[in-house]
């Protein structure tokens, strides 16, 4: 007695679901084998210029923190002391309106360029990837941008979940 078409057809997409995941699994053992080659010790330390007196900014500071074996990101509050404009070359009102890093050697990078070097030295291989891919460039910029000028509203809604999470997850 033949199949019925529905049944045909749930064979088919189970078939295609699992060559899919299967694609997906080598994807992903690719893209972290490939980086973490670059995660090595010749990537230089990189100071992130973060705004801690927002919650969402606060809970990927943690994060990165927690990620942080190499020693390769250090972390300053610009609404510390340890913020020095003169020193970073960096108004502490374009350091509120976008994300700075700093390059050991003194060579600053802003905006969503930031996140995959971060990434990349905290050892997080995926993320790195995907920040780093030209064809989202203007989409992770024109994301952050209107995260960053809306930060604190954002924060307010997600900020305490998002830190609470991390912090669970850190213990």
């Amino acid at each position: 007695m033949p199949e019925e078409p529905i049944t045909k057809a749930r064979k088919g997409l189970g078939s295609i679901c699992k060559r899919v995941d299967a694609l997906f699994e080598l994807s992903a053992s690719l893209v972290n084998k490939s980086y973490t080659c670059l995660m090595t010790s010749d990537l230089q330390k990189l100071t992130l210029y973060y705004d801690g007196a927002c919650p969402l900014c606060q809970a990927e500071i943690l994060f990165l923190t927690g990620r942080n074996q190499a020693g390769l990101l250090d972390f300053v509050d610009i609404n510390s002391d340890r913020f020095d404009p003169t020193v970073v070359g960096v108004s502490c009102e374009q350091a509120l309106a976008a994300m700075y890093g700093q390059y050991a050697d003194g060579v600053l990078i802003q905006g969503a360029a930031v996140f995959p070097e971060a990434y990349r030295r905290a050892n997080l291989p995926a993320l790195a990837w995907l920040f780093s891919r030209k064809a989202l460039q203007p989409f992770l910029q024109f994301g952050y941008q209107v995260f960053a000028k809306n930060r604190h509203t954002i924060s307010r809604v997600l900020g305490p979940g998002a830190l609470r999470l991390v912090k669970a997850s850190s213990k």
